[in-house]
């Protein structure tokens, strides 16, 4: 109970610290969906006409990047560092790239999707995460794409490496929370 009001308190400090930085994500979300809404200036349901400029720039943002990342169907690619003199090294990054990148878009079925969802949304909100770990149960790398909404932490932090804390709000059905119980 004491370690689990401490994060609950942690994550509430966090949480409050980004609620500029939120209502500017969550107004740029909505831009990008095009929601309607009705207007009732200067007469009731009067026309609300947008021209689509964050759809557009997201839409072409993810046309050109999208492409870039998974050009000759290599999207890790391997830098050696340090002196190669016999290519050795050379050699193990070809072979490391070659087999994360399968990893990625042959056994990561998620992966093309969730990078296409993050493409569209990286413009309209500014940051976008991208969280890869071992899934046991599919005995496999799972690569799940994060809405920055759902990442928290604290807004005062100069880079993310030096949080103390972050933390992940998982959105979860009851029946999927008793599973993992």
């Amino acid at each position: 109970d004491e370690i689990g009001g401490r994060v609950i308190e942690g994550v509430r400090i966090d949480d409050t610290s980004r609620d500029d930085w939120r209502r500017d994500a969550e107004a740029g979300l909505k831009a990008a969906m095009e929601s309607p809404e009705a207007k009732n200036w200067p007469f009731e349901r009067a026309a609300n006409v947008k021209y689509p400029l964050i759809p557009v720039a997201s839409l072409q943002f993810n046309a050109r990047a999208l492409p870039a990342i998974l050009a000759d169907d290599r999207p890790v690619k391997a830098k050696v560092v340090g002196k190669d003199p016999d290519g050795a090294k050379a050699q193990q990054a070809e072979r490391i790239s070659e087999h994360m990148s399968y990893q990625l878009t042959e056994e990561q079925v998620e992966w093309a999707d969730d990078m296409d969802t993050l493409l569209m949304q990286l413009p309209a909100t500014g940051s976008v995460f991208k969280k890869i770990y071992r899934d046991e149960t599919a005995g496999r790398n799972r690569s799940e794409m994060i809405p920055a909404i759902d990442v928290i932490v604290n807004q005062s932090v100069r880079n993310i490496e030096e949080a103390p804390r972050i933390s992940h709000r998982l959105r979860k059905y009851p029946q999927e929370i008793a599973e993992k119980m």
